[in-house]
């Protein structure tokens, strides 16, 4: 809910923003992306929700930047990147897997994949 260490370090209203989840029907008449049908489970204020498990949350920059937040094992990612692609795969869909994946094995869940039930 927006604290670190015991600290509020965003306002919790902020926090509570990020984690809502929207309305992906809405979205998607919209912004018709195959891309987004196969990782995304919604959008707004600049903020992803993944569709995996832990409905993981993400803002993405060009160049490969990310700030990547599971909200079940409290993990926050940042990269900083200034790749020469502005988008592309490794971007999109690799990146958040890698991320998925490393807060999975933090969970001990075992879940591999973004999609993963089990």
């Amino acid at each position: 809910q927006g604290q670190a260490g015991g600290q509020q370090v965003i306002p919790s209203a902020v926090a509570q923003r990020i984690l809502e989840p929207r309305n992906r029907e809405l979205f998607n008449r919209r912004y018709q992306d195959s891309w987004y049908d196969d990782v995304g489970y919604s959008y707004h204020d600049q903020w992803w929700t993944w569709n995996n498990p832990h409905r993981a949350n993400s803002a993405m920059g060009i160049h490969g930047q990310h700030i990547y937040l599971d909200p079940v094992t409290w993990t926050v990612i940042v990269v900083q990147s200034s790749h020469p692609a502005s988008d592309s795969d490794v971007h999109e869909l690799d990146a958040p897997e890698l991320f998925h994946a490393l807060c999975c094995y933090l969970a001990g869940d075992g879940r591999v994949g973004m999609n993963s039930a089990t």
